[in-house]
């Protein structure tokens, strides 16, 4: 056989060159921009599913977000990183009261201490860590500026979708109702059982609508804000993106109002006036179109938008509440020539006496409370006559429900942490010339004096979504004032 016909064979006998493996490596940067963008999906998702109201729900989320915290601990420095937002030796104030309301929650959940429902404070303790992590997370997560207009931009679109769907469903008088979702029901809006925990929901995303609005205009010294730059910057801001999110927030005031929730309303407008006059008076580095996007936000939602979807009605039942609760004070019935049409004839004259009730059983426990979650254990045995014999689980006042299960110095520690938060807000509303930071802080004390409103006549921190949220506010609003700051810049020598 030649050499010739030999090369061929040789050849194929050549060994291939194995082929490159792709190897996966996440390195700790990675990790950790997994856990925001997980973090972002959590709070977004959360309310889609009953409110969060259901312990499946809100157990998934507590496993979710206790994933997302191992991974951070994992990944960065968390201590290093609470103190570049101000919590460190010289100014744990916050770290101290978020530490004491855990304390008490285990505290009530301990037999020694006497829990009027055990498994109801076992449940208590874990939504309270649920919501401590999510304080922790935004804390230690939203560290640029970027990262904060995300997860805003995010939570309030997800909320513009989902309030616009439901508006539809609303109207369409359609429902949805499955094993594991729910939507539209015939009591309730969008994914919540209740109408008016959809309307705090959509409260709490208003306020980040009006965060992101200030985040986007124009800040100019007092030499520069004159009327005709005053002019440009709303021609601007028209013709801008930030225009988007001022039309989503007109299709969430439709929702709000489509709720039909008096204390809702109420609590979003009052809230809004308070911030915008509050904004006014305090910041130092004020943007000459503040005052127009204040007045601009309550002429329009309330005007305009109201009168097409309803605010009357609203109106009438504010009135027909006025009325039954002075007849309930002086303990006579309502005249028939004064009662309302019968489509806004939605009287709960039981809340005064839910009120009263919870009112002795504070009493009863003054300092620490019958126990985390015991409402619904300790309310039967203090039922007055004039009440019916329906079941409430919750007393449709938070403040109320918040001393009958954890006393007065539960109470006291709770009001200690609105105040350190709500302090820090406006801290940065007076010192900081940061937009992401005027913004955040406007957010935040939009959003939680809404909520604490609404809570005199419902229990939206009940609701383990809205609560949630309103958790994340609370971060945000020290964020405001002790986050986003950049290191100095080095010196050069010469």
């Amino acid at each position: 056989m030649t050499e010739a016909t030999l090369a061929p064979t040789r050849r194929r006998r050549r060994r291939s060159k194995p082929k490159p493996t792709v190897q996966f490596q996440f390195d700790v940067e990675s990790v950790e921009r997994y856990a925001f963008w997980g973090f972002c999906g959590l709070l977004a998702l959360f309310p889609f599913f009953y409110g969060g109201n259901r312990d499946w729900v809100w157990g998934l989320a507590l496993a979710a977000c206790s994933m997302l915290s191992a991974m951070v601990l994992w990944s960065t420095n968390v201590p290093e990183r609470l103190s570049s937002v101000g919590i460190h030796a010289r100014r744990p104030w916050l770290l101290v009261g978020l530490a004491s309301w855990l304390v008490l929650t285990i505290c009530s959940a301990l037999p020694p201490f006497g829990s009027a429902d055990l498994a109801a404070s076992l449940r208590a303790l874990l939504k309270c860590t649920l919501y401590l992590q999510i304080i922790g997370l935004t804390l230690v997560l939203l560290t640029t500026h970027t990262r904060v207009k995300t997860v805003l931009r995010l939570l309030f679109f997800t909320a513009v979708a989902h309030a616009a769907l439901a508006s539809v469903y609303k109207l369409w008088g359609k429902t949805l109702i499955t094993r594991f979702f729910i939507f539209g029901t015939p009591s309730g809006l969008g994914s919540y059982v209740n109408e008016n925990h959809f309307a705090g929901y959509l409260e709490l995303h208003l306020a980040m609508g009006a965060g992101l609005l200030i985040m986007g205009l124009k800040f100019h010294t007092q030499q520069d804000a004159g009327w005709r730059r005053l002019l440009r910057d709303w021609v601007a801001l028209l013709l801008d993106n930030k225009t988007q999110v001022r039309l989503a927030m007109v299709l969430l005031v439709i929702a709000l109002v489509l709720t039909g929730s008096r204390m809702g309303n109420v609590a979003f407008f009052a809230a809004l006036l308070f911030t915008g006059t509050l904004a006014y008076l305090i910041m130092t580095n004020r943007p000459p179109a503040l005052r127009p996007l204040v007045i601009s936000l309550v002429v329009i939602d309330l005007l305009v938008v109201g009168s097409w979807f309803g605010s009357d009605k609203i109106a009438a039942r504010l009135s027909v509440t006025r009325l039954e609760l002075s007849t309930t004070a002086n303990n006579t019935q309502p005249s028939a020539a004064i009662v309302a049409p019968e489509e806004v004839r939605e009287i709960d004259s039981e809340r005064p006496g839910l009120v009263r009730v919870g009112w002795q059983l504070f009493q009863q426990a003054p300092w620490l409370g019958h126990g985390a979650g015991s409402f619904r254990t300790v309310f039967p045995s203090a039922r007055s006559a004039d009440l019916s014999s329906k079941f409430y689980d919750h007393a449709h006042n938070d403040f109320i429900q918040l001393l009958v299960e954890y006393g007065l110095i539960g109470a006291i520690i709770a009001a200690a942490i609105l105040f350190i938060c709500l302090r820090a807000a406006m801290r940065a509303l007076r010192h900081r010339s940061d937009k992401v930071a005027l913004g955040s802080a406007f957010c935040a004390i939009f959003g939680i004096t809404s909520l604490l409103l609404h809570g005199i006549a419902d229990f939206n921190f009940q609701i383990p979504a809205n609560a949630a949220l309103f958790s994340f506010l609370l971060g945000l609003a020290w964020l405001s004032y002790y986050g986003f700051r950049l290191p100095p810049a080095p010196k050069v020598e010469p």
